[in-house]
């Protein structure tokens, strides 16, 4: 197998290794603020893109090792960001919800290692590399996409299930409880009508 073809090889197994990256969903409670991790190496790349169900505002932030903001987005339903470290050590991103919602947020971080053939900047990538690097990052935006659209569609199918259980069992009250009233208004009524007979 000659050098080109060997790259290609190495960007096209780039371009699937998103496919089997996992996103994450949490449930923030109103006003709460859960926040997460990621040790990282200087000159490493970080990127993450958030979604929010039902397109509720969220705030979001990442800091660097020092607690320096080095980015912050509030109040929209979704967002991406990357970042190329300056220095080693714990960056932290935070979600946080505001009053009065709970919030179903979708993650999909993409830590150095799922990144480690995303680098469009290497000097010492052929044209066609980068090329397949760049559509790389694309189908992992759409896959991104697709994950988020996917617990979107499972936060409605459960709301609707839910809804349609309690609407059942609610249905279910509502007859015993009818059946219970005529059953009692036919015995009442046939009480008076046998104490007047009596009488």
């Amino acid at each position: 197998m000659n050098k080109v073809a060997w790259h290609v090889l190495v960007a096209l197994i780039a371009a699937l290794l998103p496919a089997v990256t996992f996103g994450y969903t949490t449930i923030l409670r109103s006003e709460n603020q859960e926040c997460y991790s990621e040790l990282m190496k200087r000159d490493e790349h970080f990127s993450i893109t958030y979604d929010v169900a039902n397109k509720y505002p969220v705030d979001f932030m990442i800091m660097d090792p020092s607690n320096r903001v080095l980015y912050a987005n509030s109040g929209t339903p979704n967002g991406e960001f990357g970042y190329k470290a300056t220095m080693d050590g714990k960056f932290t991103y935070c979600f946080k919800a505001p009053k009065g919602n709970d919030l179903v947020v979708n993650f999909n971080p993409h830590s150095p290692e799922d990144e480690e053939f995303l680098k469009a900047d290497d000097d010492k990538a052929s044209p066609l590399e980068k090329e397949i690097r760049k559509l790389s990052h694309n189908v992992e935006d759409v896959i991104d996409h697709f994950q988020n659209m996917i617990a979107r569609d499972n936060v409605r199918y459960e709301s609707g299930t839910m809804t349609h259980s309690r609407i059942y069992t609610w249905s279910i009250v509502q007859s015993v409880a009818l059946v219970g009233v005529g059953c009692w208004q036919i015995y009442y009524l046939t009480s008076i009508f046998k104490s007047r007979a009596i009488v």
